[in-house]
């Protein structure tokens, strides 16, 4: 449209031009001036009206750009607000589960300091150590028993240092292996203690130097700890309803049941340990 206007426009313009020019000459020659008068006339009209039409257009085409423009500044606010709205949801749902999942934390880390705090508790100030033993069984190594402790580093006993990891205490569970003759007769274990329980077979790796040996004028003893690197077998051990041992010498072994309150020392100290260890998968 706007290249017919263009092109009506100066070929109007040239056409009148041409007119004024064949009138001046025809003037000047006393000849008719009818028809260039009439010519000059077209001409010009042609050039007037294409001219007026253009400018009504371009005005029109001026109005939607500036229409368009409005709605795409509108249609950009818009979108900057919906933005907006979008990120500030997402950052107080992103705030929503860090103080949800802290306070999941700290509900963990109460109940973990509440076990804690049943236990018989040691202070060893020279290594800045706390060793905490279980309440079923007595702490002597001469006395034939499984016996499960835990050793931390930390503020173990404040719930809101388990929330953040640059804070946690380290907590190790461990079991001490002991063995005991009242006749004073050496076994000298050297091989794997051997487990049995209703429904596995285990072996725990030791060899002679990892047991330590002591006696007395009627008693011999030996003992050795193992930590607890999974929790799975000594729940079985806790939980089965017969549970054997075999502790294997030089050239004889020996092998028992064990006692209820080994098993219920065991489930208290990995009561506390599966906490800790469900501590250290949540993220923060």
């Amino acid at each position: 449209m706007y290249t017919l206007l263009a092109f009506l426009g100066v070929g109007g313009f040239a056409c009148f031009i041409f007119g004024v020019i064949w009138l001046v000459l025809s003037k000047i020659r006393k000849k008719d001036t009818k028809d260039s008068k009439r010519f000059t006339l077209i001409s010009l009209g042609v050039f007037i009206v294409s001219t007026i039409v253009f400018s009504t257009e371009g005005s029109d085409d001026s109005k939607d750009k500036v229409v368009k423009s409005t709605e795409t500044t509108v249609s950009k606010t818009k979108e900057s607000s919906t933005n907006k709205e979008e990120k500030n949801s997402t950052s107080s749902n992103k705030e929503l589960t860090l103080n949800e999942n802290k306070q999941k934390r700290l509900d963990i880390a109460n109940q973990l300091v509440n076990e804690l705090s049943v236990l018989i508790k040691e202070d060893d100030t020279m290594s800045d150590s706390v060793w905490f033993y279980n309440t079923y069984l007595e702490n002597y190594t001469n006395i034939y028993q499984v016996s499960p402790y835990i050793s931390a580093v930390g503020d173990v006993m404040n719930p809101e240092s388990y929330t953040s990891f640059s804070t946690m205490p380290t907590l190790k569970a461990s079991v001490r292996y002991s063995y005991v003759s009242s006749e004073a007769k050496w076994l000298f274990i050297n091989d794997d203690i051997m487990i049995k329980t209703d429904t596995n077979r285990y072996d725990i790796p030791t060899s002679y130097n990892n047991w330590e040996r002591d006696n007395s004028a009627h008693e011999t003893w030996e003992w050795t700890h193992v930590d607890i690197k999974s929790t799975s077998m000594y729940l079985d051990m806790a939980n089965s309803n017969s549970t054997l041992i075999r502790l294997q010498g030089k050239e004889y072994y020996d092998e028992r049941e064990l006692t209820q309150p080994e098993k219920d020392a065991l489930k208290q100290i990995l009561s506390i340990y599966e906490k800790y260890e469900q501590l250290k998968q949540y993220d923060i």
